[in-house]
């Protein structure tokens, strides 16, 4: 799959209270197939963060769904 502008992407935390927990993200930007531009949307206070944190050229996590700093696809989920 490849990401586009407006795609929800998993995104894990290099910072804060709660670095290498995953967070929702917005695409805003491609930059390519595994590099873009991230609003990501925190737990605010309980993460130590703003609401809403921008990530910049941001690459996809290729050997690890929780590289820190790196985004993902959302897991499907499975009933």
């Amino acid at each position: 799959m490849k990401p586009t502008v407006g795609r929800i992407v998993i995104y894990t935390l290099d910072t804060g209270r709660n670095a290498g927990a995953q967070r929702p993200a917005v695409v805003v930007r491609v930059w390519s197939e595994d590099t873009v531009q991230l609003q990501v949307f925190t737990d605010e206070a309980n993460d130590g963060l703003p609401g809403v944190v921008w990530k910049t050229s941001v690459k996809k996590s290729e050997t690890d769904e929780s590289e820190f700093g790196r985004w993902h696809w959302p897991k499907k989920e499975t009933t």
